[in-house]
């Protein structure tokens, strides 16, 4: 129903008759997404990755730390070693 809703609304805007309608629509639409938590309530293999993924975060976060710092080590050595060199 949301996504026939939401082609009438489309529809309607391109024919610069509905522009209350589609308004409208784009909020219903944003309905879609709660499917995608419908589903997780679900299924108990989603549920199993989804909750590995957020146990895994702070690891995540560990080594996405230490290749930022890396990067900006290079990035100061970089400036540092080609400060004189002109273009």
């Amino acid at each position: 129903m949301i996504v026939i809703l939401s082609d009438i609304g489309l529809l309607l805007k391109a024919a610069n008759e509905g522009d209350n309608i589609s308004s409208a629509t784009t909020v219903i639409r944003a309905f879609r997404i709660m499917r995608i938590f419908k589903l997780i309530k679900s299924s108990v293999h989603i549920r199993l990755i989804i909750d590995t993924i957020f146990h895994i975060l702070p690891q995540i976060a560990n080594v996405m730390s230490l290749i930022l710092l890396l990067i900006f080590i290079y990035a100061v050595l970089g400036m540092t070693l080609f400060s004189g060199v002109m273009l």
